[in-house]
């Protein structure tokens, strides 16, 4: 779906991109006679206001469409939201991850050892996401090297990252901004079967 907005995006971009140019290369063109340049400037103004009206027409109706696929409310478990099947608490910590099964509130911020963490494909799992220390970036990747999934990892903060793996593998959790010497280390995986 992600592909499929950013083309339409690309286009909508394209067409008002060639719009401009065409209206820009029009004044330039009767802007030659002098005489015209009053006749030019009271056209230039109906052009200019109506290409704002269609363009803030445009954006509004984009905006209402699209806000409806944002995941925010279904993230932060609003009334609507799927319980998950699964919790999983990250904290991070310069230069780890402590991943464990449960919530934040259950587990706290103290680190029993690193467990494997299997999950089954399909399966709605929720990370509850937070730091120690300093600000760290929490990327979900998956074999290829792709970025599914992020959010940030912060002190005193919990955020809540819900998403569903629709294939098996292993799933790299890696630190996605910088936070000291060792941050190149500060890697974790689960797996999806």
């Amino acid at each position: 779906m992600g592909t499929n907005v950013q083309l339409l995006a690309a286009t909508i971009f394209t067409i008002f991109l060639v719009g401009i140019v065409a209206i820009a290369i029009f004044i330039w063109y009767k802007a030659k006679k002098e005489e015209d340049g009053k006749l030019i400037k009271q056209k230039l103004y109906k052009i200019r206001s109506g290409y704002f009206v269609v363009l803030l027409t445009t954006l509004v109706v984009l905006l209402g469409f699209t806000l409806n696929t944002l995941p925010y409310f279904e993230s932060n478990g609003g009334k609507d939201s799927k319980p998950a099947d699964f919790t999983v608490s990250a904290v991070g910590i310069q230069w780890a991850w402590m991943i464990t099964e449960g919530t934040i509130e259950e587990n706290g911020l103290e680190f029993a050892g690193q467990f494997d963490l299997v999950y089954p494909v399909h399966k709605l799992i929720e990370f509850q996401v937070t730091a120690t220390d300093v600000n760290h970036g929490f990327g979900i990747y998956d074999e290829d090297g792709r970025l599914l999934v992020q959010t940030q990892a912060m002190p005193g903060y919990v955020n809540r990252l819900r998403y569903t793996f629709d294939k098996p593998g292993t799933y790299h959790i890696i630190c996605m901004e910088y936070c000291g010497a060792a941050h190149q280390v500060m890697m974790s995986k689960i797996e999806v079967q």
